[in-house]
């Protein structure tokens, strides 16, 4: 006698799937079909998991996400604005978020403040797509604390009077892909303890140091393309022991590819270094790095030097 194995019944599962509920959208915009005009007011009428959807203009607010939401941009990153002055134009308050797609663009009449930031990170994990940041205040992304772990990617972050993003205070981050240039301290700065992770991003045209590591921070910067700022590519002090890899660190004219002082250490493996006006790497004040299989060459001075000169000396 044969038997057959009944058929599965579907229903259930089906009326599972079609229970699912489905994240609510709000649309912001500034024309009248819109029932919000303010991402601020959209963000205080959205359940946790809701999308806000964003569309072209330009919107004089600071924008604090409180709780968890995705805010998209629906066009252009340049015809997406969020632009304040003398405030930030986004804090992050929640556990987590997401922004893609958005300009922020934050003006100040004043530099007295020194934790003023475009996007300002004291918590959570805000996940920061596609965005152009662009700032006069001293850091265009702050990232502090120990409860902050955000992932930066695609963006461009530049203009910023000190750091265009600054890890401080313990805090964590993954910066990957991000065009970071024209900042006037770093384009990447590290201090108290702070440990990134930054993947093949572009750091260039700052008029001090590419990337700045001081204060007893750690982090890794692998893959990154850094070139053409004033002082050094990468400048590691403080006993910081950062881990630097896979780099391309190149056309520093008027100081080092790295420059390593006060006592730090750390590592620095299968790197580029070339077109330094002074070194390749530095090396003083009781510093001692390993450098394993890097490419140290067309240096104007020395491959590798040690000094008691500080990087923008003559």
């Amino acid at each position: 006698m044969t038997t057959t194995e009944p058929e599965p019944d579907v229903r259930h599962t089906q009326a599972a799937i079609t229970q699912v509920p489905v994240a609510p959208v709000l649309i912001v915009g500034q024309d009248e079909q819109s029932l919000y005009h303010s991402i601020g007011a959209a963000i205080a009428n959205a359940q946790p998991g809701s999308r806000i959807v964003v569309r072209p203009g330009i919107y004089r607010e600071t924008v604090i996400i409180d709780r968890a939401v995705e805010i998209v941009g629906d066009g252009r990153t340049a015809d997406i604005v969020v632009e304040c002055t003398d405030a930030s134009c986004l804090i992050m308050r929640a556990d987590y978020g997401v922004v893609r797609g958005l300009t922020l663009r934050s003006m100040v009449s004043s530099l007295d403040d020194e934790d003023q930031a475009a996007v300002d990170i004291p918590q959570g994990r805000l996940i920061l797509e596609r965005c152009d940041i662009a700032t006069s205040a001293r850091v265009g992304v702050l990232i502090r604390g120990v409860m902050t772990n955000p992932i930066i990617w695609r963006c461009q972050i530049h203009d910023a009077r000190w750091a265009g993003v600054l890890v401080a205070e313990q805090g964590r981050c993954i910066i990957e892909e991000c065009d970071i240039y024209g900042n006037i301290h770093a384009g990447i700065g590290v201090r108290s303890h702070g440990n990134p992770t930054v993947r093949r991003c572009r750091i260039y045209a700052g008029t001090r140091d590419g990337v700045y590591i001081g204060e007893q921070s750690n982090g890794i910067i692998e893959e990154c393309d850094i070139f053409d700022n004033a002082r050094a590519g990468i400048e590691i002090k403080h006993n910081s022991k950062p881990l630097i890899r896979r780099c391309v660190i190149r056309d520093h004219a008027q100081g080092y590819g790295v420059y390593i002082s006060e006592r730090s250490e750390g590592v620095l493996e299968d790197c580029d270094i070339s077109n330094s006006g002074k070194a390749g790497i530095g090396i003083v004040q009781g510093s001692n790095p390993y450098i394993r299989r890097c490419r140290i060459h067309n240096e104007r001075q020395r491959g590798v030097a040690g000094s008691r000169t500080k990087p923008g000396d003559s």
